[in-house]
């Protein structure tokens, strides 16, 4: 029952402040106010009426969406050879896949602009894609190759003869290990 109510309180603590904020949009005052004094959709009008606002809202979909894919080709099968397969250095490898986290973010984009500066991509939806996705595998990698794990023990063919073994225990009523 315990740890019930305390999820119920943290999703309420995480909860609270969208139900401030999106009737707060709403709202016909200029600045903070709770409660909005009226109601109106003036500020999404001008959101999805003006170039403003829609030219970077899609450079950010366009970055996100890229970034995703760039991360994805590069985590998956990078899991999947980590954890099926032996091989030298494989400490290293890890500490080259998570140095985005180790070294300060300030060092990687000095590193970044440096190295995007001689391919000639600063500035350009790929340069910015790749900086993040870099960026992002490194936070991925880590849950991938978990869940990699998981499925590769579960399904290997060591796996499958323990659930035989078991299988044939059962039917059998012996004991396999004798």
């Amino acid at each position: 029952m315990l740890p019930l109510i305390l999820a119920s309180i943290a999703a309420l603590f995480l909860v609270a402040p969208i139900l401030i904020v999106v009737p707060m949009s709403f709202s016909t005052a200029i600045s903070f106010q709770f409660p909005p004094p009226a109601y109106w959709i003036g500020y999404y009008q001008k959101f999805f009426t003006s170039e403003e606002w829609l030219e970077p809202a899609l450079n950010s979909v366009i970055i996100a969406g890229g970034a995703m894919a760039f991360t994805m080709l590069l985590v998956v099968p990078a899991a999947f050879g980590y954890v099926r397969y032996r091989f030298r250095g494989k400490a290293l490898v890890n500490l080259l896949i998570m140095s985005p986290l180790i070294v300060p973010h300030v060092v990687s984009a000095l590193a970044y602009y440096g190295f995007l500066g001689r391919a000639k991509l600063t500035g350009t939806y790929l340069g910015v894609i790749v900086a993040h996705g870099v960026l992002a595998a490194a936070r991925y990698s880590r849950s991938c190759r978990r869940s990699t794990r998981r499925s590769w023990r579960s399904s290997s063919p060591a796996a499958e003869r323990r659930r035989c073994r078991r299988r044939c225990t059962r039917a059998s009523g012996s004991n396999p290990i004798r």
